[in-house]
């Protein structure tokens, strides 16, 4: 998010403006004190930018508000789950002399049977 924001708003926003910006400058200069519909025409682009740029940073806002009260919800989950209560039990997969010794049965050697809250609170450290 935070690269997304960089180029939407640095790379593209701001030098953006900065070249309408610079352009507006150099025709206003070449017309010398004479205003045009040109002129409106490039300040009504320019405004059109800066609506671009406070959407976008209203839209950051937004983002940002939303990550913090969904982190909130989730740590508030966390602390309410009781360190000897199961919140998790994985699917179990029964390894017998009936099992195909093709079968690739390597990832349930590492799962446990269940996870307990203090396993949860531990891992969102």
């Amino acid at each position: 998010i935070v690269t997304r924001m960089f180029f939407v708003l640095f790379l593209k926003q701001s030098l953006q403006m900065n070249l309408q910006v610079t352009l507006y400058n150099a025709s206003r200069a070449a017309r010398t004190d004479q205003w045009t519909n040109q002129d409106w025409v490039e300040i009504l682009s320019l405004l059109g930018l800066l609506l671009t740029t406070f959407s976008e940073l209203l839209d950051a806002l937004i983002l940002g508000m939303s990550f913090w009260s969904l982190r909130k919800a989730v740590i508030k989950k966390v602390m309410d789950i009781g360190n000897d209560e199961i919140y998790a039990r994985p699917a179990q997969v029964d390894i017998d002399d009936h099992t195909d010794p093709k079968q690739n049965t390597q990832f349930v050697e590492v799962l446990r049977k269940t996870y307990k809250g203090s396993d949860l609170k531990e891992w969102y450290r």
